[in-house]
């Protein structure tokens, strides 16, 4: 139970008063951020967005002739961040600038001289390559979901650029969870220069008093008879192109998922063994519409093959689709379409957001933008006020105004429920959600740690995953918890436990925010 607090607020020059209420547990990892390069893991609904605004009113007020950079992954977030810094910093609102791709290189060059500059990524790296972005003159650089910050990321760029240009820099990293991989979080930390690790997680003592419970259910659901037939012919032509790839040297497990598939595609297109080229790109068409059907439906299935019958130029596309099991598997996935036989999600689905009282919002989680469709044609037809939330790519993406749309709608009571795929995971400032349905599960614990946040922020909250028995939805259960287990003694394992003082940067200060 969430014990009652006395409501005081952050005081400071560079802060409106009364306007971001005092938590000790933000107040110290900010601290901690200004005196080193930090990275910072924080749950979902915690206030990352406020450490950052803690560390850059202190900034600006040490550094009045600099500036500080706010780096987010999409334009969305990095609006969403340009209007939490103008609503709370003292500063004049054009004090505070937004820089995307949307914007004109004249223009840009401008607005990298402001206080604040709330940027994507991609614009930044493109803009220092440019000699627009005065790098000499930054006192601090903030990566916003700092998870991403691997492999050619444009965040590992700019940080490798930025150090190697200036060490008058400071970095802070954010995010709600660090990947399970040791040596992901090695070079995340290696990439942004960090020292030390900031983590706070639901059983942590500062933060328990801000917690609310949330509830967390799996619902495991039977495989209809159709779909186990349809399953079973796919099945049948992968096993086919698995032996093929088996025959032609390559030890690969028959059961074997995308993973494996994609290393030999690697290796395939890398030492020219074009025979096998067909057998390779084909099984990897099968895994994914075996996902789809599973996990999904028989309508997101049906898709995805129409889609393949258009790409007529596709490797090994023919030979597939001339298949007697896959045409078989098609027809009976046509004739149980018009029988209105579907995935027993979908009536599940609606059983559970029926339970939902006046006034509570939902969010539903999907990977595929198929399904996206469909459970918002389905909700609708069953009288739910439901919205979908999705990413710009495509002809049928979202754009940023489309976004936030969605996203107001449901704010303002417009929907009860909206329908996302991934873009709805990462940061972005979505109204209170008593309920949150995973419809299929995801094996990423930075990714499931996201979609859970999305509820118990300032109320108890419910979480609610289907799993399909015997599916991808069931592994991905069990290596979840795996990961996030791992993710934790990760984390545990960088932290610095000392309880010393901050280094010589806090000038012999004991309290930066009164």
């Amino acid at each position: 139970m969430r014990r009652a607090l006395s409501r005081r607020f952050i005081v400071h020059p560079l802060i409106k008063p009364d306007s971001i209420e005092r938590r000790e547990y933000q107040v110290k990892v900010a601290e901690r951020a200004i005196g080193s390069n930090t990275l910072v893991v924080l749950p979902t609904g915690l206030g990352k967005t406020v450490v950052a605004l803690l560390t850059i009113a202190e900034y600006l007020k040490r550094y009045e002739d600099q500036s500080c950079v706010f780096l987010a992954p999409t334009r969305v977030l990095v609006h969403q961040h340009s209007r939490f810094l103008q609503d709370n910093l003292a500063i004049p609102d054009d004090k505070v600038s937004v820089i995307t791709g949307e914007d004109y290189i004249n223009y840009r060059q401008d607005m990298w001289e402001s206080a604040v500059i709330c940027a994507t990524p991609q614009i930044m790296k493109l803009d220092m390559k440019r000699e627009l972005v005065r790098v000499d003159r930054l006192s601090l650089l903030i990566f916003d979901e700092v998870h991403r910050a691997t492999g050619d990321y444009a965040y590992t760029a700019i940080a490798a650029d930025v150090r190697e240009r200036t060490k008058n820099i400071r970095t802070l990293g954010m995010t709600a969870s660090l990947p399970s991989e040791n040596n992901k979080v090695k070079e995340i930390f290696r990439v942004l220069g960090s020292d030390r690790i900031e983590f706070r997680d639901n059983d942590s003592e500062d933060v328990k008093p801000y917690i609310q419970e949330t509830n967390i259910e799996w619902i495991m659901l039977d495989l209809p008879e159709n779909i186990k037939k349809i399953s079973s012919l796919l099945k049948e032509v992968h096993l086919s192109y698995i032996d093929e790839i088996r025959t032609g040297g390559f030890n690969i497990p028959r059961e074997a998922n995308l993973r494996p598939l994609l290393e030999i595609r690697h290796r395939v297109e890398r030492e020219g063994r074009y025979d096998l080229r067909v057998a390779v790109y084909s099984a990897i068409r099968l895994v994914h519409a075996l996902g789809l059907l599973e996990t999904q439906g028989i309508s997101s299935f049906l898709r995805f093959i129409d889609r393949l019958t258009k790409k007529t130029r596709a490797i090994g596309q023919k030979k597939l689709l001339t298949n007697a099991s896959l045409l078989e598997a098609y027809e009976i996935a046509r004739g149980s379409k018009l029988l209105g036989l579907e995935h027993p999600k979908l009536s599940k689905l609606h059983e559970v957001l029926s339970s939902l009282r006046h006034g509570d919002k939902a969010m539903v989680f999907t990977s595929y933008r198929d399904s996206v469709d469909e459970i918002y044609q389905q909700l609708i037809r069953r009288g739910h006020r439901a919205g979908v939330l999705i990413g710009k790519s495509g002809e049928t993406g979202q754009s940023q105004d489309e976004q936030l749309r969605s996203i107001d709608r449901l704010r303002n009571g417009e929907y009860d429920i909206l329908i996302a795929t991934q873009v709805g995971e990462e940061g972005l400032d979505i109204s209170e959600c008593r309920l949150v349905v995973f419809y299929d599960n995801v094996s990423s614990a930075v990714r499931y740690i996201q979609r859970r946040g999305r509820t118990g922020r300032r109320a108890p909250g419910r979480v609610v995953s289907f799993i399909a028995k015997g599916t991808r939805d069931e592994a991905y259960l069990y290596l979840v918890r795996k990961r996030i287990e791992q993710a934790r003694r990760t984390v545990s394992n960088f932290t610095r436990r000392s309880d010393g003082g901050l280094d010589g940067f806090m000038n012999g200060q004991h309290e930066i925010f009164g």
